[in-house]
């Protein structure tokens, strides 16, 4: 990012065309706002404010980031093994071109991959405790289309209705619809799975995020019950958590997704460090403080 913004600088570049999934989008935000830095990271950290960009124009060819309608952005500094977050009204696209058919040709497993990551960003406003009615009304439908719309893939690729849904579903989770009265939502798992694929790029963000959110779910249930009973009935049809949380693990098995750290290809000798990269913020979570030792028991739970 930091040479594509030096060269932005030197071709005095007027805007940026991102043609890509999220990372390549987030990436091109990122450019977008550097070459009016002194540092792009120190936009991230926090030490410098963003006061100016280029504008943005994208073409998604994966969807499921929600990057393509919102004004934030992810990257990763390989140096510290940090992976966060930084948003401005001034990132937001211009333009986005979402064309089912140019990801006609996707591979089953980053399909799957972007299901998860934008049936995250869903789940991750999902439990709140306000009187949010319209918004959860409209999450449950988006959750269980991205569902029935994943299962339509696996039997046919060239399903154009299908993939077209798929990809307005993933860009409805995180344009700011689906966080409505949601006073922000919780974020621990985004948080959690940045280590993930901190540590170990070759993990696909959505497929982290499918194991994380399951035990973590698990986890919450046990410190605040009631909390998902809403979830299991009105997305799996059950009155009992458990039998919800075993419908959405053997959904992710099904289309042939991880559902442990170790099917990750993580290792228990990298769970320290995951540990110590989640920590590094302090406490996680927006709806129940996470600390040290929760974090642990969910790595563990999800080993």
């Amino acid at each position: 990012v930091r040479e594509i913004i030096a060269l932005a600088r030197k071709e005095q570049v007027d805007s940026v065309l991102a043609v890509g999934g999220g990372s390549v989008i987030d990436s091109g935000k990122a450019i977008a706002a550097g070459v009016y830095l002194d540092d792009i990271w120190k936009a991230v950290t926090g030490e410098e404010g963003i006061t100016k960009a280029l504008p943005i124009y994208t073409v998604l060819t994966l969807s499921a980031t929600g990057s393509e309608m919102n004004g934030n952005a992810v990257i990763t500094n390989s140096e510290t093994m940090s992976k966060l977050g930084f948003g401005s009204p001034l990132l937001y696209p211009v333009f986005t071109i979402i064309d089912p058919t140019v990801q006609a040709s996707l591979p089953f497993r980053q399909t799957v991959s972007g299901a998860l990551d934008a049936t995250a960003h869903i789940l991750e406003y999902y439990f709140a405790e306000e009187d949010a009615i319209a918004t959860n009304a409209i999450n449950t439908a988006l959750l269980k289309t991205i569902m029935d719309m994943t299962d339509r893939l696996q039997e046919d690729a060239a399903d154009m209705v299908a993939r077209a849904n798929l990809a307005w579903c993933a860009t409805l989770a995180l344009n700011g619809i689906s966080g409505v009265g949601h006073q922000g939502g919780d974020w621990a798992c985004h948080t959690i799975e940045h280590a993930f694929s901190a540590l170990k790029p070759q993990i696909a963000h959505g497929e982290g995020l499918g194991v994380i959110f399951p035990a973590w779910i698990e986890y919450m249930n046990q410190k605040m019950p009631g909390r998902f009973s809403g979830w299991a009935k009105d997305v799996w049809g059950e009155d009992n958590v458990s039998l919800a949380l075993h419908k959405f693990r053997e959904k992710i098995s099904a289309w042939g997704a991880p559902t442990s750290l170790r099917e990750l290809g993580l290792q228990s000798e990298d769970l320290p460090t995951l540990l110590e990269i989640i920590t590094a913020s302090g406490t996680l979570g927006g709806f129940s403080k996470l600390e040290s030792a929760d974090i642990e028991a969910l790595l563990m739970l999800a080993y």
